[in-house]
């Protein structure tokens, strides 16, 4: 009987040994872990200021109200940045002010007790001490960055794993790129190991572990990827920042609008991140996005066009699966009455949390005083919703009367503008709000205006400002030029300078003026012009309007003249000036037969991190023919090839090239394809040949973008596919449907169309449409029989892991059973020898 009850045990062991290395390896899955985060807030400037205490950059003390409102404005996690620069000990210790870490403990316990999870990091101390003294110290660097990870984590290591920790703060070192990586390696290796040796709940906690400065280029993901390849460990997130492009951030260099541009950087940063971690089973988590401009004000960046962002933005992350956390430093919530100071800003971002909201082209229209008031067109972004209706004053405007709806855009007639809009008061005259299916109301100011009036004025650059009546209109921009057209002021390469910092409108006071550093009293603009040269200011409104003012430097002392400007509408010499290079830019082109050539002062007249556009949608070619010098400069500029087609854009990084290039699009008519008939846009036929060898795979991702061609209202389910010849099949890419426009990124080149997924559908299916879409057997073209016969309806889709997974087990318990045989007979045959 005891050697029976031995044999029964043994064997049980090895069964169910498997389930405990299972949950011994993994407690918790991070990728839901992650998902629960969705969406995040950070308490910025507060506990990571540099002052005394929290209140140290301006904010109030953190209260528990504050954080429950926090919570319940839809945020289920939180990132408490903390700086301990001026609140630890030196060396040897390091200790952490005792009184500061009970104070920052309350505020975790506060979030936790209000079911957020906690981020928890080293904040500023990256650029205050770290930055420097891991490259001339870096005995001491660590012991102090050692010292802090050891403090929390035994003071932490009771709390649950809703706490997180984050190794560093955009992280950054005055050395070299391959130095810097080894030094953020050792930083990541370190904060790990104290971490995951420290026991206990730690042993699981989950870890966040930051690219080089918490960027998205390709340089800085890869070097993330490998360390967790090598670390190996189920609990770990990557983490990025996202404050947009650039220019459009802080609103410089003419970028006022948040344009392709824009969306096609946010899908080439953040697509990168999806595509290296999120896809491969890494969960991301945005830790800071936003806007730089609000460091300066929040109106850095226009109203419509910051919304538009916000909203684009929260789609795309959630869409990808990337957890996005904003960053607020006291800009956006009211920390001492709990409500949002900017209601439609939060508006906008609730509604992301859930789904899309629509906007429109403009969240403005503008009347000028002396002309009469005619029906006035607004473009609309649906996103895939639909226009219900239109109030002014809480009463709903007649449909057909006061205004007419197209498929993207609504028409306010002249009788209905007459009655709200008053040409004699300038200033926003009435609001009217456009009401859809889905999301937050869009405003739209109807405001009149007439040009603005600029003064003369002098005095020491601290006090100078130009004099300004702005007569209903708001400045939308600033360039700053010398006589001979050169740009003059900061950041030399744009004409057009930093709104905000360089110079900010000031409605209230009549005035623009013109900030200047406090510490050192230097101004951002007339510390950067020339003394005693003149410089023209073209200031442009968002009405059209285009004023000159000049202004001389004398040492410290400017003076500023108004300049008479005589036409009401925006300066036309630019345009003619437009007129005159086109022609130019034609010659530019050779077409050879059904193959297009570019000169080589094309290509060089192409700007840094710009567009190589091409289009051709009116010439009858099917190539693009690049030589090996033209794509190396392209590359060396970081450019993007756009190439347009009739129905279809083509944007290629051209990183993706690296020789004589030649890129081929074949539209395709009649070829019986099956489905072809039921395709919803042009079907192309895209090849790229680099140096002779077809391209089978991208580096980067291309970005197609189809005109949908189809009769009905485009159907928000409508996505890009292409042809698997291996299987036969539609292969679902997916895409994203605006308007009439639908954008895909794919990683290969290969026949490409468009889609609505319900074509795939028959009446005998059983299969759900997403179980279907990811990869369909077409059914038959018109007059065409499937090949095989009736074949699998379902081809394409992939089996569970089911079956591979049983067929494991089995063979693991005949393993099993075979070593407990051999025990049993041992065991018998020692008893014999007994």
């Amino acid at each position: 009987m005891k050697i029976k009850f031995t044999l029964v045990t043994i064997l049980a062991f090895f069964v169910l040994l498997p389930s405990f290395t299972t949950v011994a390896e993994e407690v918790y899955d991070i990728e839901d872990y992650a998902d629960a985060m969705q969406p995040g807030w950070n308490l910025g400037n507060t506990f990571d200021a540099l002052g005394a205490d929290e209140t140290g950059w301006g904010n109030p003390r953190v209260t528990r109200e504050l954080i429950q409102s926090i919570a319940a404005a839809g945020y289920n996690s939180i990132r408490l940045p903390i700086t301990f620069d001026q609140r630890m000990d030196g060396a040897p210790d390091y200790t952490i002010d005792a009184d500061f870490l009970a104070r920052y403990t309350q505020a975790v316990d506060w979030a936790l007790e209000a079911d957020m999870k906690v981020m928890i990091n080293i904040h500023h101390d990256s650029w205050v001490w770290l930055e420097n003294q891991m490259v001339t110290d870096q005995a001491e660097a660590l012991a102090r960055f050692e010292a802090i990870w050891e403090q929390l984590t035994a003071h932490f290591a009771d709390h649950s794993i809703d706490v997180m920790f984050e190794s560093i703060n955009e992280p950054r070192f005055n050395t070299d790129e391959e130095h810097a990586q080894e030094l953020l390696d050792l930083l990541n290796d370190r904060f790990y190991d104290i971490v995951r040796d420290s026991g206990g709940t730690n042993a699981i906690r989950p870890l966040i572990i930051p690219t080089m400065d918490t960027s998205s280029d390709q340089e800085d993901v890869e070097p993330l990827v490998a360390w967790i390849d090598k670390i190996d460990d189920p609990y770990l997130i990557a983490t990025v920042h996202y404050y947009s492009y650039w220019p459009f951030s802080v609103n410089i260099a003419g970028v006022t609008e948040f344009d392709q541009e824009s969306i096609d950087h946010m899908h080439e940063q953040l697509g990168r991140v999806h595509s290296a971690f999120t896809e491969n089973g890494i969960p991301v988590v945005v830790g800071e996005f936003g806007l730089l401009g609000f460091d300066t004000h929040v109106d850095t960046v226009q109203q419509g066009e910051k919304l538009k962002f916000f909203e684009y933005a929260i789609h795309y992350m959630q869409e990808n699966d990337l957890v996005h956390m904003l960053w607020d430093n006291g800009q956006h919530f009211n920390r001492l009455n709990y409500t949002w100071y900017d209601q439609d800003f939060y508006n906008i971002m609730r509604a992301g949390f859930d789904g899309r909201s629509a906007t429109a082209e403009r969240d403005f229209i503008y009347f000028r005083q002396s002309e009469t008031i005619a029906d006035r067109e607004l473009a609309l972004n649906l996103h895939g919703l639909a226009l219900e209706e239109i109030s002014y004053n809480g009463t709903t405007l007649v449909d057909g009367t006061d205004y007419t709806v197209s498929s993207d855009a609504v028409l306010f007639s002249a009788s209905f503008l007459e009655q709200v809009v008053d040409l004699d008061q300038a200033g926003v005259s009435a609001t009217v709000e456009l009401h859809f299916n889905q999301g937050p109301n869009w405003k739209v100011n109807l405001i009149v205006f007439d040009t603005p009036v600029t003064q003369d004025n002098t005095g020491h650059y601290h006090d100078f400002f130009i004099p300004i009546n702005f007569n209903g209109d708001q400045l939308a921009t600033l360039e700053a030029v010398y006589d001979d057209g050169t740009a003059a002021g900061p950041n030399d390469w744009t004409t057009f300078k930093e709104f905000g910092r360089v110079f900010s409108p000031d409605y209230g006071q009549n005035r623009i003026t013109f900030p200047y550093d406090g510490s050192t009293g230097d101004s951002y603009l007339f510390n950067e012009i020339e003394s005693g040269v003149p410089v023209t200011l073209r200031l442009h409104f968002w009405s059209g309007e285009v004023l000159e003012y000049e202004l001389i430097r004398d040492g410290s002392n400017i003076t500023g003249y108004a300049v008479e400007n005589d036409s009401h509408e925006p300066e036309q010499p630019e345009e003619e000036e437009e007129e005159e290079e086109e022609p130019e830019t034609v010659e530019q082109i050779t077409v050879d037969g059904a193959t297009v050539y570019v000169s080589d002062d094309f290509v060089n007249e192409t700007a840094s991190n710009s567009s190589f556009v091409l289009d051709l949608t009116d010439l009858a070619v099917t190539r693009v023919s690049l030589t090996a010098d033209q794509v190396a400069a392209l590359n060396e500029k970081a450019a993007t090839i756009i190439i347009e087609l009739p129905n279809l854009t083509i944007r290629i990084p051209a990183a993706n090239l690296a020789g004589a290039a030649q890129i081929d699009f074949e539209l395709l008519v009649d070829q019986a394809l099956p489905n072809e008939q039921a395709a919803e846009s042009a079907i192309y036929q895209l090849t790229i040949t680099v140096d002779g060898e077809i391209i089978r795979s991208f580096a980067e991702p291309i970005e197609l973008q189809f005109t949908y061609t189809g009769e009905a209202t485009p159907d928000e389910h409508l996505a890009v596919y292409y042809w698997n010849s291996d299987n036969d099949s539609w292969d679902k890419v997916g895409g994203e449907v605006d308007g009439n426009y639908i954008t895909a990124s794919t990683d290969h080149f290969s026949i490409f169309t468009v889609f609505n997924p319900n074509i795939f559908l028959t009446e005998d299916d059983d299969l759900d449409q997403d179980e279907q879409e990811d990869s369909v057997t077409p059914t038959p073209a018109p007059e065409q029989s499937t090949p095989g016969g009736t074949g699998n309806q379902h081809a394409g889709i992939s089996l569970p892991n089911t079956a591979t997974s049983m067929f494991n087990y089995a063979i693991a318990g005949v393993t099993i059973l075979l070593i407990g045989a051999g025990i049993l007979l041992y065991i018998k045959k020692r008893q014999l020898l007994n």
